[in-house]
């Protein structure tokens, strides 16, 4: 089961997060814009809890999946074309 919510309960929990949040925790990361899509604090809004869990024991590596991601998509870790 996973929960996802409106959009004006996500810019609620935006605001509320992006207040009580300190800056350190997202290392050098700066959207491009102040869009959901782009907030990394809303990133598993829409994710089910069991792979949450997993990811928060180290079962499952974000960053590994993130990169299989990129590849899949033909780009690279940059977010540049790859070839």
């Amino acid at each position: 089961m996973y929960f996802c919510h409106t959009i004006k309960e996500i810019t609620t929990i935006k605001h509320r997060i992006m207040k009580t949040k300190k800056a350190t925790e997202i290392k050098n990361y700066t959207p491009k814009n102040d869009s959901d899509e782009l907030n990394p604090e809303l990133l598993f809004n829409c994710t089910a809890t069991d792979p949450l869990v997993a990811i928060a024991n180290g079962q499952i590596d974000p960053i590994a999946l993130a990169k299989q991601g990129l590849k899949n998509r033909g780009l690279d870790t940059n977010g540049k074309w790859s070839r």
